[in-house]
């Protein structure tokens, strides 16, 4: 954890809670959106998926984050995580 700790004060923030926020903000998401993608990833993705998931949205536009919901809540087993992350 103080690796990524370390990680989060190196771009401005003091804590995740702080990091999320600042991604959220830079890429026009939902807080709550960022959140959720940030929480299903875990952690060690924070800087790496989070950020890419966080980019692509932003360029498809902000309000195709409700694709997420649908997708998020699949309950089929062939779904993985990446699927659910990528699919749109």
């Amino acid at each position: 954890m103080d690796d990524l700790l370390l990680q989060y004060r190196a771009c401005g923030a003091e804590c995740r809670d702080d990091y999320l926020r600042q991604v959220a903000h830079d890429n026009g998401l939902p807080l709550a959106w960022v959140r959720r993608i940030a929480d299903r990833l875990g952690e060690r993705e924070d800087f790496g998926a989070l950020v890419l998931i966080c980019e692509t949205r932003q360029l498809q536009g902000a309000a195709e984050c409700q694709t997420w919901e649908s997708v998020g809540n699949s309950e089929t087993p062939s779904d993985t995580r990446r699927e659910k992350i990528f699919a749109t």
